[in-house]
């Protein structure tokens, strides 16, 4: 009887074997596309956040402080202030931000992201200066952007014979 179990061989890909390997081999490959999509729910969650933070940073910069120098011009500006006082928007100073070259408002500002800043009534309409060019900057963003994060400030802007209330809209945005 010994001799009998020692010249047997045994069958190495029996049906139960390649069914079991099968089954691991789906169950693996679930687990790799729901790992790989937390995960990548959770870079995105992430980079949303950060644009959130930015977005927050930088209209708070433009809507509430005066800039540096406090009566900076496109020459000397180190950092872009549109307010008169907090939460008072200057319309020289809008000016001045309109006319400075986008790119040179994005290296100032130190953001890599794309940008719209625009100054509209409450209905939503943009305002007009009194040569009625629009108070609005920067590209609006783009159908193959992924994350758009506005932020809208109410504020006060001076204007040459009156003040009206109006909406600091600031968008920021990545592809």
């Amino acid at each position: 009887m010994g001799r009998f179990l020692l010249n047997k061989k045994a069958q190495v890909l029996s049906a139960d074997l390649v069914v079991s390997i099968f089954i691991f081999t789906i169950i693996i490959s679930l687990f790799f596309i729901f790992w790989r999509n937390v995960y990548n729910n959770l870079t995105m969650q992430e980079k949303f956040l950060e644009l959130q933070y930015s977005a927050i940073r930088i209209s708070n910069m433009l809507v509430k402080t005066t800039g540096y120098p406090s009566n900076w011009n496109s020459t000397n500006v180190v950092q872009i202030g549109l307010a008169s006082e907090a939460n008072v928007l200057s319309i020289e100073k809008l000016r001045v931000f309109l006319d400075i070259n986008y790119a040179e408002i994005k290296r100032i500002m130190k953001i890599s992201e794309d940008f719209r800043v625009r100054v509209k009534y409450r209905n939503g309409s943009t305002i007009l200066d009194n040569l009625g060019l629009p108070l609005e900057k920067g590209l609006e963003p783009s159908p193959s952007a992924k994350i758009i994060v506005p932020i809208e400030r109410p504020c006060l802007l001076k204007l040459e014979n009156v003040t009206v209330i109006c909406i600091f809209e600031f968008k920021l945005w990545s592809t």
